[in-house]
């Protein structure tokens, strides 16, 4: 039987030397890394600016909206985030992290030290736990870039 661990993504975020990340284009192959698993992610500075990515929203009021959700989740669970064009129903937020569902469509967001990174995903391609081990992931190995 299968365990979390083995949801987690073999090292998913080594492609790329650190050097790299310092140029914003450079975001888009660390975020393959999560779009490889069947999801659309995006990622963005803490302000709300687009960093890298694409097929998440670009609403910049809805990405300030849900980033305003991680010092405020009741806000997000009143109302539900909108990204794209579809509305989600809050399922999980807490602290450095938000999950949102709406049918077999859901999202994950989660923050580090400078960035939101937004990932959506469709249960045909990925489980919301996978989703959230790879999003968890692709956080931590930001946080351990000093990002």
């Amino acid at each position: 039987a299968k365990t979390l661990a083995d949801t987690r993504p073999e090292a998913p975020f080594r492609l790329l030397p650190p050097t790299h990340i310092f140029i914003m284009s450079g975001w888009d192959a660390h975020l393959q890394k999560l779009t490889a698993y069947g999801v659309a992610a995006q990622m963005h500075g803490l302000d709300g600016t687009k960093w890298a990515g694409a097929g998440v929203s670009d609403d910049a009021a809805q990405i300030k909206y849900l980033i305003g959700g991680f010092g405020n989740p009741g806000s997000l669970r009143a109302k539900g985030p909108t990204l794209g064009n579809t509305k989600y129903m809050i399922t999980r937020a807490e602290g450095d992290f938000i999950i949102g569902k709406k049918g077999a469509a859901g999202f994950v967001a989660v923050k580090s030290k400078q960035a939101v990174t937004i990932a959506v995903f469709n249960e045909d391609k990925m489980t919301p736990n996978q989703a959230n081990v790879a999003t968890q992931a692709f956080k931590d190995y930001l946080i351990g870039l000093g990002f």
